[in-house]
């Protein structure tokens, strides 16, 4: 006879191997999914793929999922709103002079996509040269190791947009030219900002310039009729409006 300790041992048993195979239905479903989203991507995006992939230690997934959900890097301009858009961003909490917590990202957006990247991170700050000087450098100014890791997923993040707008590969050799110290890249900027400028005084004076021959043409059509009506009245005592009337009707007409 079965005692009911046997019989739990039992049931449990059954009810352990069925969720052990609905866990491989299931890991076999995500697989198909997976293989089929890289399907598409390939067809559609292998360039793109394959740009990212040159990236050290950004796996193919974490590449895949960047593309799916940023629409294929298309809806960002810099590496700041990339950085928010997945909740890597700092917010600073405090409020007026009493309130002063620390400083953390915030957590917004895709979760997968931010877990799969500082996952990436891991291997990244000793592999990824610009990610390793980045992680070295505020290790040695005495801040945690995590702060750093968090610090390389954004610098992951910059890369892959980068690549993503400029369509090369990656160069571990890129060095960036900072435009503080770029003299002609400052003078070309000033003469580009002078352009600008100079090009909308002389749209604002082509506008006014049209305004102000529609205004005079009105007014001398008018003055023609009121001239008329004058010359016509002038027998019966009228006479024609002093150059101050014709003025202040100018002015007047003008409003």
């Amino acid at each position: 006879m079965e005692t009911p300790a046997s019989i739990h041992q039992g049931l449990k048993g059954k009810v352990v191997t069925s969720v052990k195979r609905h866990i491989r239905q299931l890991d076999a479903e995500i697989k198909l999914l997976e293989s089929q989203l890289e399907t598409i991507i390939k067809t559609h995006e292998q360039e793109l793929l394959s740009n990212l992939l040159s990236i050290p230690w950004l796996g193919r997934k974490t590449a895949i999922l960047l593309i799916v959900c940023t629409n294929s890097f298309k809806t960002f301009e810099n590496s700041r709103q990339f950085s928010a858009f997945f909740g890597l961003s700092p917010v600073i909490r405090a409020s007026g002079s009493s309130v002063r917590g620390k400083t953390r990202i915030s957590k917004r957006g895709n979760p997968m996509v931010r877990n799969h990247l500082f996952m990436c991170s891991f291997t990244a700050y000793s592999k990824n040269h610009q990610c390793k000087a980045l992680y070295e450098r505020i290790v040695n100014k005495g801040e945690s190791k995590k702060l750093a890791l968090i610090a390389v997923t954004n610098k992951l993040l910059a890369q892959s947009l980068a690549i993503a707008k400029s369509g090369v590969r990656y160069d571990p050799d890129f060095k960036s030219v900072s435009p503080s110290n770029n003299f002609w890249f400052l003078i070309s900027v000033q003469f580009n900002n002078i352009f600008v400028w100079s090009e909308i005084v002389f749209s604002k004076i082509l506008v006014y310039s049209i305004l102000f021959l529609n205004l005079t043409s009105q007014f001398c059509s008018k003055l023609i009729k009121t001239g008329s009506k004058k010359a016509a009245t002038k027998s019966n005592g009228f006479y024609p409006q002093t150059q101050f009337d014709l003025c202040m009707d100018f002015i007047l007409f003008a409003r």
